[in-house]
């Protein structure tokens, strides 16, 4: 692999992903990675994911975490990317979904964008396709995946707790899976916002002070916010048994799920969703180098069970 590319990838960076896997990148043909501004190398559990894939696939390709310390970066960095003949995926996490969508009309490059995308103007991944780049945003997709193996979602209540990038895409796929969606932001503005991206007038919005009222009303409470939890041991204890308890965060930072647990509760944490939105990209990426269907998804369905179990 031409390691030149690689540096002008690392001049970008708070970290140096290749430069620290120079054998092994010499050896190697593609490259992926995940690009954030809250460092997920030091959190972000797509890498594990995506070089165990192409591990059981024998996919000779590595996915690197990018540390990108600026937005004004976000530019420039996602056309170095872009146009290294190695790489076969780009995800997008925070704060950078909103930018990197905001990115691509500046970009001289063929893309192909779902409709969920432009709706939102948001993405998470930007795929490589053969003569284009397919342009995608799949956490909902991934949390819609989780919360059906536990429960119905047509005529649901959900409660969407959060406005920013995972929560716009969840809402939009509990949109399409028929739930009754009510949204609350600590900023009540982001929320009327979010339902105006949505498209969908009997959507409720609120500010935070509407949770407590709003969460013993509900089926669903989806907490999507990268701080804190919308409610505390006291708040959760007061709502009815029932009621399926979903973080978006995962690990050590879901205090939402983490609280749920210790008090008995049902609870969905983000490994289910990170796992939902990695499948149908993976899906497509390794159909894209010729791997046949039917093994790609044995291989997807043995990693499913060893990640989550």
């Amino acid at each position: 692999m031409d390691s030149s590319y690689l540096l002008q990838i690392e001049s970008y960076l708070t970290n140096f992903p290749f430069t620290e896997q120079k054998e092994r990148m010499e050896s190697l043909r593609y490259i992926g990675g995940i690009v954030g501004g809250e460092q997920p190398s030091r959190y972000s559990q797509s890498p594990f994911l995506w070089n165990l894939l192409f591990q059981r696939l024998k996919i000779p390709a590595y996915f690197a975490p990018f540390d990108l310390s600026s937005s004004k970066e976000l530019g420039p960095f996602l056309k170095t990317v872009l146009q290294t003949p190695h790489c076969i995926d780009l995800t997008v996490t925070n704060p950078y979904k909103y930018s990197a969508y905001q990115a691509l009309e500046s970009l001289n490059f063929p893309f192909t964008i779902t409709e969920r995308v432009h709706r939102l103007q948001s993405l998470n991944h930007i795929l490589l396709q053969p003569d284009t780049w397919f342009v995608d945003s799949t956490d909902g997709e991934g949390m819609v995946r989780a919360i059906k193996k536990r429960t119905p979602l047509e005529g649901a209540r959900v409660l969407l707790v959060g406005a920013g990038g995972a929560a716009a895409s969840i809402g939009y796929e509990l949109v399409l899976a028929g739930a009754e969606l009510r949204i609350v932001n600590i900023i009540e503005e982001d929320a009327h916002t979010l339902k105006q991206r949505l498209g969908k007038p009997w959507i409720c919005t609120g500010g935070w002070d509407r949770i407590p009222v709003w969460a013993a009303e509900c089926d669903i409470i989806i907490s999507a916010i990268t701080e804190s939890s919308p409610l505390d041991r006291e708040g959760i204890q007061k709502l009815p048994p029932s009621i399926l308890l979903v973080d978006t965060r995962y690990g050590e930072h879901a205090e939402f799920a983490h609280l749920g647990r210790s008090l008995g509760r049902t609870t969905i944490d983000g490994r289910e969703m990170l796992f939902g939105q990695f499948y149908s990209a993976a899906l497509r990426v390794a159909i894209t180098l010729g791997i046949p269907e039917p093994v790609i998804l044995d291989a997807l369905e043995r990693i499913e069970i060893e990640y989550l179990s």
